[in-house]
């Protein structure tokens, strides 16, 4: 697989611990490379602006500015951008504002196996 067949990705989490971790699974995989970390909603949105990533993995709740009003911006900017959610809780209310901002997805929560 050539560099530029690589799906190129943006992480926007304002939590070190799950940026490293996101990045450290994914760089795991040669169809993906980690093109920008952000920490937050306005570092997304500059770091979208300069590396016009492919898909861009973005967390919820941020400061400055949060996932969805991000997801806003970025899609304004380009509005084929991919934006897929990162959520660690279920927040109705806030999944639903990320998905009418223009997110493509979200990841499920898979219910609880009983043994």
């Amino acid at each position: 697989m050539t560099k530029s067949d690589q799906i190129r990705i943006l992480i926007a989490d304002d939590h070190q611990l799950v940026r490293d971790g996101l990045k450290l699974l994914i760089s795991t995989f040669d169809e993906f490379e980690i093109v920008s970390m952000a920490d937050d909603g306005e570092q997304a949105i500059k770091a979208f602006e300069r590396w016009r990533p492919d898909v861009v993995l973005m967390d919820l709740v941020m400061p400055n500015i949060d996932g969805p009003e991000a997801t806003r911006q970025i899609l304004k900017e380009d509005p084929s951008a991919k934006v897929i959610i990162l959520i660690s809780f279920v927040d109705d209310e806030k999944v639903q504002s990320a998905m009418a901002a223009g997110a493509i997805g979200y990841p499920l929560r898979m219910p609880a196996q009983s043994s």
